[in-house]
């Protein structure tokens, strides 16, 4: 993992514990809901991390690195649904307020699946590629970030 990834993943679990009551009370919904889309992206983060590791280690195989993405799909598709929830649970007025970090939560989520679409990619040679795959994995990571960043910026609007 690069240095710059790895102060990536830190940051992203800095933001997570600091975001707390302060930065989403500003918010209208239950905080509840921010607090369980940021869990759901803590423990995506904790299979990236773990995935990111593997992929450079000498006893990289194919057949753990694939349980490994599987337990990541499921985590990203856990952090979606959360993210479906708080999304329902805006008024119209909210939506419209927090467009603009709405829309790059949208994005972030297009740049993961996008990063495990070429992850596959790998996984389908003969031979898969540990560092592309763990490149991939480093996107997904930082793409977790700036998706669990903007709720600490909603707090702000």
């Amino acid at each position: 993992m690069g240095p710059r990834i790895a102060v990536g993943l830190s940051a992203c679990m800095t933001v997570l514990m600091l975001l707390g009551d302060v930065a989403v009370s500003a918010i209208e919904v239950g905080e509840e809901l921010i607090t369980e889309c940021l869990t759901c992206a803590e423990r995506a983060n904790h299979c990236v991390r773990e995935m990111s590791v593997y992929s450079r280690s000498l006893e990289f195989r194919t057949e753990e690195a694939l349980k490994q993405r599987d337990l990541l799909i499921d985590e990203i598709r856990s952090m979606e649904a959360e993210h479906e929830k708080f999304l329902e649970s805006l008024s119209p007025a909210e939506r419209e307020k927090f467009s603009k970090r709405i829309r790059i939560m949208d994005q972030e989520r297009q740049h993961i699946w996008r990063h495990l679409r070429e992850m596959d990619r790998q996984f389908k040679d003969t031979e898969p590629d540990a560092w592309r795959i763990g490149q991939e994995v480093d996107g997904i990571g930082a793409s977790i970030f700036m998706w669990t960043r903007q709720y600490g910026l909603l707090g702000k609007l």
